[in-house]
């Protein structure tokens, strides 16, 4: 089992100095690698020439990272899992769902949005910040993912998704335990 002080303290030292080329949207996923509460992230840089202050970074951190040619960054602490999941999400066909759970999302989320396609997660992500998420639910909804104020990285496949719930709630018990300042940990607080 991993060492849960261990880790938060990785993570603190994580997000301390995380490169600006990172989306701010990349804090929630880093939190799900390094609490080893999923297997890897997948982000991309806001500037391509901004590759090697990332690679360092992870190297700093403890994580492995590549890169491909658009600029899609895959972060894990497992060597050559970064590169089996660009691979996989460069190949052609559907692959939606098998990238998901490859990522350590819910089976249910990666089924919804295998239906919905690549193309249309997007638009999907959007229609479902518009729909409401009741009591901690409301934790999963992905309307603060692109500013960094998410507890998921993934689109839940309702409003009501308990698989996502505990994905949420793993994170936030985190935060609010380390990061007592953070946006996150007011929005944990909130009834």
């Amino acid at each position: 089992m991993r060492n849960v002080v261990a880790s938060r303290r990785k993570l603190n030292a994580a997000l301390r100095c995380l490169p600006s080329s990172l989306r701010p949207s990349a804090a929630v996923d880093i939190a799900h690698v390094i609490l080893g509460i999923r297997p890897a992230l997948r982000t991309r840089c806001a500037e391509v020439g901004d590759w090697s202050a990332v690679r360092r970074w992870a190297r700093r951190t403890g994580l492995f990272a590549s890169r491909d040619r658009e600029g899609f960054v895959v972060l894990t602490e497992c060597p050559g899992l970064g590169r089996r999941l660009l691979d996989l999400d460069r190949r052609h066909g559907a692959h939606t769902k098998e990238f998901g759970l490859a990522l350590g999302y819910p089976p249910c989320c990666c089924r919804a949005a295998a239906f919905v396609g690549e193309s249309g997660i997007d638009a999907w992500s959007l229609g479902m910040s518009r729909r409401l998420f009741v009591g901690k639910f409301r934790w999963t909804t992905p309307q603060g993912y692109l500013q960094g104020d998410a507890f998921l990285s993934h689109v839940p496949c309702s409003p009501r998704c308990v698989p996502s719930l505990k994905l949420a709630n793993e994170v936030a018990e985190a935060l609010d335990a380390h990061f007592p300042s953070s946006m996150l940990r007011r929005r944990a607080k909130q009834p």
